[in-house]
């Protein structure tokens, strides 16, 4: 399935990628209730992958945790395990106008550059970290040698979209 022929994602990918191999990213997509979800893969598919999941809690609270994807159901899709390496810290989540912000960061032992990337949403809030099966999904491969943020200070503590100025959510919500 081809990135443009997702209905119900239809998702919005930013990132920075730093000297310190740290990935910064920012997915956003239309959301009413469930969980979205990016995974890395190293062959393009679901199982032996891990993936950042984001939610919004029945009670208003945000989640986003990692998941090792070890099958096809959901016990083996299991919470708080996986390869990426992540400060639990710097992530958070956000819905506003409904849409769904995930950001969050990564450390690699090398810049990424080309790599298999999961995008799925569920439409059931997890229960117990559990995801219901996923409603939508893809997998592409994406070229993280490029991207649309540029940096709004020398530490590289901030991030801001080109082009959105002072408006974005981003400036507001996610300094990293």
């Amino acid at each position: 399935m081809a990135l443009a022929e997702l209905r119900l994602l239809c998702p919005r990918l930013q990132y920075a990628q730093g000297k310190d191999n740290v990935l910064r990213v920012v997915l956003s997509t239309m959301y009413s209730t469930g969980w979205v979800g990016m995974g890395f893969s190293k062959d393009g598919l679901m199982v032996g992958s891990s993936a950042m999941v984001g939610w919004m809690g029945k009670t208003g609270v945000a989640h986003i945790k990692q998941f090792s994807l070890q099958g096809k159901v959901p016990s083996q899709v299991v919470v708080d395990k996986g390869s990426l390496v992540s400060n639990d810290h710097d992530h958070t989540v956000l819905v506003q106008q409904a849409k769904i912000y995930l950001a969050f960061q990564l450390r690699f032992t090398a810049p990424l550059k080309r790599q298999n990337v999961l995008l799925a949403i569920g439409s059931a809030i997890p229960v117990n970290d559990r995801l219901s099966e996923h409603q939508d999904k893809t997998s592409i491969t994406f070229d993280f040698t490029t991207g649309p943020f540029r940096l709004l200070d020398s530490s590289a503590t901030r991030l801001m979209p080109i082009g959105l100025g002072k408006r974005n959510v981003y400036r507001q919500y996610f300094v990293f």
